[in-house]
């Protein structure tokens, strides 16, 4: 992605008030990264980052951390569960970045994903969050399929986390961390094993979101799946293409209606 593709998508969709950039694959990677940030911050942007927070450091300089939202995904609280998770032994550079960000006030949050029938695991990530007095944490309910560890698995195969188990889950979670004075984001990722979603089950991002990967092509979702395809080139027509429009149909409509790759991921935040 570069500075002139930010432009060409800022001018087809002017009322656009807040990018983020997330995707498979390191975001701070991008050689370009720096510039687009300050660029979309010159033009009034709000900018919100999702990193595995190893290259925070290295950028400290090149990006103005204290005026974008930093999501950092963790998933482990410690150098040894980190570097059997990941295969690498970079948990200090996401800790020491995590310690930085929150000392310049910046605006961050950390993510972990967790089982809904693993409350340990999660009140583990809890205790560690209280130990940076202000930080938001997230918890990403995933399927006890893959344990967690094999996300393109579970994706195609984890259950509906929006039932009553999952709420008490998230309640007593949300008890613990208040006694700790942490603040738990949930956002449960609803998603059965198989046919439609529940009927009142939907998802916003069609409606609110236009997702448009590197090279300028706008995708039906964010989430890469074998049923979401590039649509065109950005331009000012994109929003109103027929693959749009029929996608916010049926995930209006709901249920049977859903486009298949909807199946696979109805988010909800709350």
């Amino acid at each position: 992605m570069t500075v002139e593709l930010v432009d060409k998508i800022l001018d087809c969709y002017p009322s656009i008030r807040k990018v983020n950039f997330c995707g498979y694959g390191e975001t701070l990677l991008g050689r370009n990264f720096p510039a687009i940030v300050n660029h979309l911050l010159d033009r009034g942007k709000n900018v919100i980052v999702i990193t595995n927070g190893i290259r925070v450091l290295r950028m400290k300089y090149k990006i103005p951390w204290s005026k974008i939202t930093t999501r950092i995904s963790l998933n482990e609280v410690t150098r040894a569960t980190y570097k059997e998770s990941t295969g690498v032994d970079r948990f200090h550079d996401v800790v020491n970045a995590l310690k930085w960000l929150r000392s310049i006030g910046a605006n961050v949050r950390v993510s972990f994903k967790v089982s809904c029938q693993d409350i340990e695991r999660a009140r583990d990530y809890i205790a560690f969050a209280s130990r940076y007095p202000g930080l938001s944490i997230a918890l990403v309910p995933i399927s006890d399929y893959t344990d967690g560890k094999d996300f393109e698995t579970w994706s195609k195969h984890a259950f509906f986390c929006d039932d009553a188990h999952s709420h008490l889950f998230f309640d007593s979670c949300r008890k613990f961390a208040s006694d700790r004075r942490v603040e738990v984001a949930s956002w449960p990722i609803s998603v059965p094993r198989s046919g439609p979603p529940a009927p009142g089950a939907t998802c916003q991002w069609p409606f609110r979101n236009i997702v448009v990967d590197g090279s300028g092509n706008v995708t039906t979702c964010c989430r890469p799946s074998d049923e979401s395809q590039n649509i065109c080139d950005v331009g000012e027509k994109a929003w109103y293409s027929p693959e749009l429009e029929a996608l916010r149909d049926g995930v209006a409509k709901g249920g049977e209606h859903m486009p298949k790759m909807c199946w696979q991921c109805i988010a909800k935040e709350y």
